[in-house]
């Protein structure tokens, strides 16, 4: 770097840029970036990119489910940072530029120290490890209904806890010669107790399954199904939440975004 006293210019000359500063100015050279997309940095970046897609998705229903993050910020950092010590889907920026489209991927989707609750796929149903016996559940079941079973059955849960299930729905959109993976969100959140309202809703049908709550997708035309059942307690002024990560019903399209021809082509149309 040079200072040029009395002699005033700006802009660029050769390998250097000159910048006015007062009666002077100040000439430095103009370094080269040499590889700034190296493979790790490109790695970095591509595995976030299904991540971001996926949080601006589930922002809202995953807000209070990360233990100790009050605001939005927290959450996001700690959504971001689990996640990408998860297995890297390797979106590219153009195939993140479609909203809703994105690979449903066993994410991290609430995390904390109470114990997690047990779920997988079996039969076409999301099937937990919450026990309520022999319990019918039809339209005219009500939240009081299940409360009161949960309750007596054994299960690790009191009055006033929160059961909030988060499920993502990702199916084929044909676009041109491509298919393009669109997903829809459903959450539904229970407070154990009392309410009187019906337990199923439009978008999510909740069944008993051999003595477990589950949930149906019988009526479901999606190629994948990520879901987890989420335990939501509180501890004096603390809230605290069970550890889940989504359960996939078919692992197919994640398996094939993983992988290394997947980076390739994220690669080549970054």
């Amino acid at each position: 770097m040079a200072i040029l006293k009395n002699i005033l210019m700006s802009g660029k000359l050769g390998g250097c840029r000159c910048t006015r500063y007062g009666d002077s100015t100040i000439v430095s050279e103009i370094t080269t970036v040499h590889n700034p997309q190296t493979e790790a940095q490109m790695r970095q970046r591509l595995g976030l990119n299904n991540i971001l897609q996926t949080y601006k998705k589930v922002k809202d229903a995953v807000s209070d489910t990360f233990e100790g993050c009050t605001d939005g910020r927290k959450v996001y950092a700690a959504f971001r940072s689990l996640n990408m010590k998860q297995s890297k889907v390797w979106l590219s920026g153009r195939d993140s530029m479609f909203a809703e489209q994105f690979i449903v991927a066993p994410y991290i989707v609430s995390n904390g120290s109470l114990e997690p609750v047990g779920c997988g796929f079996i039969d076409g149903r999301l099937v937990s490890d919450i026990n309520i016996d022999s319990l019918n559940i039809d339209a005219d079941t009500t939240v009081k209904d299940l409360s009161m079973e949960i309750l007596s059955s054994g299960n690790d849960w009191k009055d006033g806890d929160k059961l909030k299930v988060i499920i993502l729905s990702q199916s084929l959109i044909p676009h041109g010669d491509e298919h393009l993976p669109h997903v829809s969100l459903a959450s539904q959140t229970i407070e154990i107790g009392h309410d009187d309202h019906h337990l199923n809703s439009a978008s999510i049908k909740w069944v008993n399954h051999d003595g477990r709550l589950g949930i149906s997708f019988d009526d479901v035309d999606s190629k994948v199904i990520g879901a987890a059942f989420i335990h939501i307690s509180s501890k004096g002024k603390k809230q605290l939440v069970s550890s889940q990560v989504l359960a996939l019903s078919n692992t197919a399209l994640f398996d094939a975004y993983t992988s290394g021809e997947a980076f390739e082509k994220a690669r080549k149309y970054a």
